[in-house]
Formats: C-alpha cells, structure tokens, sequence
C-alpha cells in the first residue's frame, strides 16, 4: 500500500496534481507495479513509467493549431512526455541493475504435469 507521501512524491514526479491524478489511482499505480517488481526502487520506478504511459495515450489525440497571430502546440505534450518516459525508463533500469538482476517477479512450473487419464465408460 502507497503511502501519502509516496503518492505526493509520484505526482512531484509526473506534474499531476490530485485532480489529475486520484490517490484511488495513483494506489493503484504502485499495486501493479509491485506486481511485477519487488525492490522499492524498481516499485517506484515503474510506477512512474506506468503513470507516464498513461498520460502518453490521452496525449496522443492532442493537436497544434494557428490561427492568424495566435497558435497552440498541444501536440508538444507527447513528444516532452516521451522524454520524460526515456528518463524513467533509464532510472527503472538502473535500479534493477542495483538490485542484483533478480528485481522482476516471475515463475514457473518445476516439473511437468503429469497427465491424467481418463476413460469413458471403464
């Protein structure tokens, strides 16, 4: 569970602000990420590069407009947005080098199932 602080630090991070980013949201911003990673510094991380993704795609549909002496590049918004990921995405792999390698989650099974045989009528 993401604690107050957290969640200010992860709006600091990203430029939210509680209208824009919920702590409902942003919760659930560090529960997945801990899904996958269990070092603190991978958490945070990759809470942020999920953050960004996520104002990366309502980005997207931004447009730029001129209109006789005045304009608006709202379509700059992801191409900053963009960048700000590649950082996050640099400090996430740096804090999984830090953490030995072993920071991501994952499994297996460690031998085959054995089959079950069943036959009608016998």
């Amino acid at each position: 569970m993401a604690s107050a602080t957290d969640i200010a630090r992860l709006r600091r991070d990203i430029g939210a602000n509680t209208t824009s980013l919920p702590s409902d949201d942003a919760a659930d911003l560090f529960e997945e990420a801990a899904e996958a990673y269990s070092d603190a510094a991978s958490i945070a991380a990759h809470t942020r590069v999920l953050a960004i993704q996520g104002l990366l795609a309502s980005s997207a549909k931004l447009t730029s407009y001129r209109q006789n002496e005045s304009q608006e590049s709202a379509s700059d918004v992801f191409k900053h947005l963009t960048q700000l990921l590649s950082v996050w995405e640099d400090k996430l792999a740096q804090a999984q080098r830090s953490a030995g390698g072993g920071a991501m989650r994952a499994g297996r099974t460690g031998r085959k199932p054995t089959r079950v045989r069943e036959y009608p009528n016998g």
